[in-house]
């Protein structure tokens, strides 16, 4: 059964015929081509040890921020105050699990560039389309030593994907030649709700934001100066708010009614309409939660198994998953175009560090041509070529 079982991956895999795998998910001519890519990387990790600790460092600053939002759930305010009480205990459980991790990964890529496809996954998935492989779990402090063709290489992402998509996904709305067909029915819909402006307002408020490079809000350097969606957010309170707490708390606001369900919520004063006004604008607060309320069942994928009835406080997460793989898919075809053998991981995409610059560009020429919105950028310096 094991042997039958992996013989029928393989064929998966490699019959182009075949557009679904056994549980439903999609098997493209993306995935196909991210498998062939994937064969020619590896991760080796010299200095494990010096890599886990730093994971471990990275985890547990994140877990001390958390504990200083007031506006997580108390379960996971109980779950983090247990592990910061016992960190020794913590630690050693997690540096266990990524040592055990990161065998398991060596061993999967042993297997899989010997033919052995049974541990590993090439996907998109039911929801927005999103294409999984190899390395899309792994965790970025080991991604960071991934090799192509024993090569280095560097990690480019769309900036503050999500935020970007959601103006992007404005700007279509008022668009009288938009020729998205899944953005034309969300537009159609909102209009029967009442929804005249689609979030003008939201575009007028942010233009300097999202189409230039950022605005600075005062010369006092006091102040905190931004350059994107959650510095902006930062800066409306001007009490040393953490960046990272905006952008996850962004999250919460655009894809569920979490914190709008809570009785009497607040946020350093402010009532949850109050909140998406002051960073929305009175146009997105409206539109935020219209598009919750609109139908977007017919775009969720269906695989194997009953299917479930659909939470519309996920659909903005939905939609902007989708134009965020539209976006993906275009970058895809430029790089298969130019022979660039890449990863990607959702919103980004790893390359040769040598071909840091180029890809870039080429990028970023892609989106430009769709829209001058999105941009693609790197942690790390890189030289783009003329």
């Amino acid at each position: 059964w094991i042997g039958s079982k992996k013989k029928r991956k393989e064929e998966i895999y490699k019959d182009v015929k075949i557009l679904k795998d056994e549980d439903g998910n999609i098997i493209d001519d993306y995935v196909r081509s991210e498998l062939k890519c994937c064969l020619k990387t590896d991760i080796v990790i010299d200095k494990i040890d010096s890599v886990i600790e730093n994971r471990i460092n990275n985890k547990l600053k994140d877990l001390q921020n958390e504990s200083l939002w007031n506006w997580i759930s108390n379960n996971k305010k109980e779950k983090n105050k247990r592990l910061l009480k016992n960190i020794d205990d913590w630690k050693l459980e997690y540096r266990n699990e990524l040592r055990n991790r990161y065998q398991y990964l060596r061993e999967d890529l042993f297997n899989f560039k010997n033919g052995n496809y049974e541990n590993v996954v090439f996907k998109r998935d039911e929801y927005g389309g999103r294409l999984y492989n190899l390395y899309s779990r792994v965790i970025r402090e080991f991604r960071n030593h991934l090799v192509i063709d024993g090569e280095e290489s560097i990690e480019v992402d769309i900036k503050s994907s999500h935020i970007s998509c959601l103006y992007y996904l404005i700007v279509e709305l008022n668009n009288k030649n938009c020729n998205n067909d899944l953005i034309n029915d969300i537009k159609s819909q909102l209009k029967k709700l009442g929804n005249k402006n689609l979030g003008k307002g939201f575009l007028i408020k942010h233009k300097l934001l999202f189409e230039g490079d950022g605005v600075f809000i005062s010369d006092n350097i006091e102040i905190d100066e931004y350059n994107d969606f959650y510095g902006f957010m930062k800066s409306c309170f001007n009490d040393g708010v953490d960046r990272g707490e905006m952008k996850i708390f962004t999250q919460y606001i655009l894809n569920s009614d979490t914190l709008r369900s809570r009785k009497n919520f607040k946020y350093k004063g402010y009532k949850i309409d109050d909140l998406e006004k002051l960073f929305f604008g009175n146009d997105g607060f409206r539109l935020i939660n219209d598009l919750k309320k609109i139908d977007l069942f017919k775009y969720v994928s269906k695989g194997k198994g009953r299917i479930k009835p659909f939470n519309r406080s996920k659909n903005i997460s939905l939609i902007l998953h989708k134009i965020e793989n539209q976006l993906m898919d275009k970058c895809r075809d430029k790089l298969i175009e130019n022979n660039v053998i890449y990863i990607s991981i959702f919103d980004s995409f790893i390359v040769k560090k040598n071909e840091g610059g180029k890809v870039l560009k080429m990028l970023n020429n892609v989106v430009k041509n769709i829209s001058n919105v999105v941009k693609f950028r790197s942690d790390v310096e890189i030289f783009t070529t003329s």
